[in-house]
């Protein structure tokens, strides 16, 4: 489907009818009911992918992220442990090598562009996180009298 990412009914500012907001309110709880996310990494990442997954697996399952993004948290992992090699290869070596640049140079800019998409698909960022979180609002009558301020005195 082409267009924008939906908002949780919750966070649309949109005028929605009752009917409206409660085919989105199904579709929302029918879209979260799948296995929860595995605590366990994958056994193909490598230690420092294995160590961020298990860093992070905590936090995405309060976003109610599933198991079926499994796979994109190990992309997101793996492209965190080739951006660590890649940096640690140029910290090791230089920027450039034989008056030439930094092959490594290269991978930590395709492997930031990978974390930066993958961590914002997964609500890693705060961006991403605004569009996923509804906010728990105390809803609390309005006082007709609050616009004149405290009149005790």
């Amino acid at each position: 489907m082409a267009g924008r990412p939906r908002k949780p009914t919750g966070n649309n500012k949109k005028h929605l009818t009752n009917d409206e907001k409660d085919v989105r309110n199904e579709s929302e709880l029918m879209a979260s009911d799948f296995p929860a996310l595995s605590t366990t990494p994958p056994k193909w990442l490598d230690d420092d992918a294995k160590r961020e997954y298990k860093r992070v697996v905590v936090d995405l399952k309060r976003l109610h992220i599933t198991k079926l993004d499994q796979t994109q948290l190990s992309l997101y992992c793996n492209a965190y442990s080739k951006y660590i090699m890649a940096s640690k290869d140029v910290d090791e070596r230089g920027l450039l090598i034989d008056d030439k640049k930094n092959p490594s140079v290269n991978i930590m800019t395709d492997m930031s562009k990978e974390i930066r998409a993958t961590a914002g698909s997964l609500g890693m960022t705060l961006d991403s996180r605004m569009k996923l979180v509804v906010p728990q609002i105390d809803k609390q009558p309005d006082d007709p009298f609050a616009k004149f301020g405290d009149l005790s005195d």
